[in-house]
C-alpha cells in the first residue's frame, strides 16, 4: 500500500523530476551535464572524472532531470539537478559516486534516495553485485555510516599520497533494503513518502558520503587526504608486492629481503663461500 506523500521543503520542486540513464552521451546530453557541474562549483569533474571514467567503459550516468516546457528536445531542454555515476571495479563489485547535487538541493533527501534507488536497482538485477567504498583507515563517521546501512569493512587496502583506505562492501540488493527503499516507488520517493526513520536513513547516508568525499574533487591537491576517496578499476586488487590479497597489511618477508640483499652484493662465488661459513657454524646461532 503506497504510503500518502508527506510534503517538505521540497515536494513541489521534485514534481516535475525524472531520472535517466545514460548509457552513451550525445553533445546535448554532455552540455547540460558541463552546465550542471558548473553550477555545483566543480566544472573540473566533467574532464577529469566522470568522462574519464564512462569512456573506460562499464559505466553508468544516473541523472535527475527537470525537462523545458516546450520544446523538450534540443540543446538546453534538459536542466538536470543530480547525477550520480556508477562504475565498475571488479567482477560484480561496482564503485558509486556521491550524489551530486547544486548548494539549493543539498538538503533535498528525496532526490538523492531516489536518484540512488534507481542505480541500485539497476546493479542489483545481478543478485551478486556488490557496492564499495573506500573509507579513511581511521574514520569514524564515515565508518558509523557504513556499517549503520550494513558495509562491512575489510582489510583489502588503498594507498594514496596522503591516507591508507580500506574497503567497505555490501550487496546491492541488501543494501535497498536496508536503506528502506526496496518495494518504494521511485516517484514516492522524490516526493517525500517515507516515512521519518527511512528519511533519516538516507539524509545521514547520502550526507556522509557527499561531505566525506568533498575534499577530493573540492581542493586541487593530491596531498591532502579525503575521509572517503574515489574507487579505481582493480585498485584494491593490485597490491603492491609482499601485501597478501585480502588482507591489506604490507608484511616483510625478512629471509627475502636478506636474501636479495645478498644476491645484489656478493659475486655467485663469494655467495657460495658465505653460504659454507653459515651452514658450518649453524650450532652457534641463536634466535
Amino acid at each position: 500500500m503506497t504510503q500518502p506523500i508527506r510534503r517538505d521543503f521540497f515536494t513541489d520542486r521534485n514534481g516535475g523530476t525524472r531520472i535517466e540513464i545514460f548509457d552513451e552521451l550525445s553533445d546535448t546530453a554532455k552540455a547540460a551535464l558541463y552546465a550542471f557541474f558548473r553550477r555545483t562549483g566543480a566544472p573540473h569533474l566533467m574532464d577529469e572524472v566522470v568522462l574519464p571514467l564512462f569512456c573506460d567503459g562499464d559505466s553508468q550516468i544516473f541523472a535527475a532531470v527537470r525537462d523545458r516546457p516546450w520544446p523538450p528536445w534540443g540543446l538546453g531542454a534538459r536542466n538536470i539537478v543530480a547525477v550520480l555515476q556508477t562504475h565498475l571495479v571488479s567482477d560484480g563489485c561496482w564503485g558509486l559516486s556521491p550524489v551530486h547535487v547544486a548548494d539549493e538541493d543539498l538538503t533535498n533527501v528525496g532526490l538523492c534516495a531516489a536518484l540512488y534507488k534507481e542505480a541500485l536497482e539497476t546493479l542489483a538485477v545481478d543478485p551478486g553485485a556488490e557496492v564499495h567504498y573506500l573509507i579513511g583507515e581511521d574514520s569514524r563517521l564515515a565508518d558509523l555510516a557504513m556499517r549503520r546501512v550494513g558495509f562491512e569493512r575489510t582489510e583489502d587496502v588503498f594507498l594514496t599520497e596522503a591516507a591508507r583506505y580500506l574497503t567497505y562492501r555490501a550487496p546491492a540488493n541488501e543494501l535497498l533494503v536496508s536503506l528502506g527503499l526496496a518495494g518504494t516507488d521511485t516517484i514516492d520517493v522524490i516526493a517525500g513518502a517515507i516515512d521519518d526513520d527511512v528519511y533519516e536513513r538516507n539524509a545521514a547516508f547520502h550526507g556522509t558520503v557527499y561531505l566525506g568525499s568533498r575534499a577530493e574533487w573540492v581542493v586541487d591537491r593530491v596531498s591532502v587526504a579525503s575521509e572517503i576517496a574515489r574507487l579505481v578499476r582493480g585498485g584494491h586488487y593490485n597490491k603492491p608486492a609482499s601485501v597478501p590479497t585480502g588482507t591489506g597489511r604490507f608484511e616483510r618477508d625478512a629471509i627475502a629481503e636478506v636474501a636479495q640483499g645478498v644476491r645484489e652484493f656478493l659475486t655467485e662465488a663469494e655467495q657460495d663461500e658465505l653460504l659454507a661459513y653459515v651452514l658450518g657454524r649453524e650450532s652457534e646461532f641463536s634466535p
